[in-house]
């Protein structure tokens, strides 16, 4: 997930700098170099400081390869990493070869950890809405359990009031969520088809012209993340 880290000071929009500042329910605590308040990065969202209440608008992205990113966006730019080597391929091992358990550290900053499902279990959580604690909201919620999406290869299911379809695409290898026209579509063999229309996608969410549904808004991590974030989400289940 990607914020534009932007805000309206005095009628101006001002950049800002975030800095790792602590812990949250499990998850990183952005604080900004501009008033020092405390932003949660699962979710943009103040919860500390000058700019409480306030809202980083959250924009749906994928998790995909370099080599697809730079066929589809030639003229692309490229982020560096900045943090130390060691940092990035440990990053790299802790996302496909699960840690067994979560660090006192982290535990200690939660409340009741849901059992639902093991905690480091990763997949894809999809919400409608943006989450606001000082505001009341609490959009819609759905996690998809990585390897429950990789057995189904394509999923068609609804979280709030969007139908969705999530896929393991091969290409990608990840889990993605796609915003669907409408109600009534339905799986035929690897496409998802709209009966009333004829349209039918593939698992990289493409038409036979190869136009691309919208992407939904799609967290992918670790279950104890998102249902610390989202407790009333469901599970996506066969």
């Amino acid at each position: 997930m990607f914020y534009p880290l932007l805000t309206l000071a005095g009628g101006q929009v001002t950049p800002l700098t975030f800095i790792v500042s602590g812990l949250y329910e499990g998850l990183f605590v952005m604080e900004d170099d501009a008033t020092h308040s405390q932003w949660l990065h699962y979710t943009g969202e103040c919860i500390f400081g000058p700019s409480a209440g306030a809202q980083i608008e959250m924009l749906p992205s994928e998790i995909t390869r370099f080599g697809n990113f730079r066929s589809a966006h030639p003229d692309g730019s490229i982020t560096a990493p900045t943090n130390a080597l060691w940092r990035r391929v440990l990053g790299w091992f802790e996302t496909y070869f699960s840690p067994p358990t979560l660090p006192g550290m982290f535990r200690r900053t939660m409340t009741d950890a849901d059992r639902r499902l093991p905690e480091m279990m990763l997949g894809l959580g999809v919400v409608q809405g943006q989450r606001n604690l000082i505001h009341g909201l609490t959009p819609a919620a759905r996690f998809f359990p990585m390897q429950a999406v990789r057995d189904a290869g394509m999923i068609v299911d609804k979280v709030g009031d969007h139908d969705v379809l999530v896929a393991m695409d091969a290409e990608q290898g990840a889990p993605v969520a796609y915003l669907l026209p409408g109600p009534g579509v339905r799986l035929e063999g690897d496409d998802a088809v709209d009966p009333t229309s004829g349209a039918r996608w593939q698992a990289n969410g493409k038409d036979v012209d190869g136009v691309r549904l919208p992407l939904a808004m799609g967290i992918f991590g670790r279950w104890y993340g998102f249902s610390q974030t989202y407790p009333a989400t469901t599970i996506w289940e066969r």
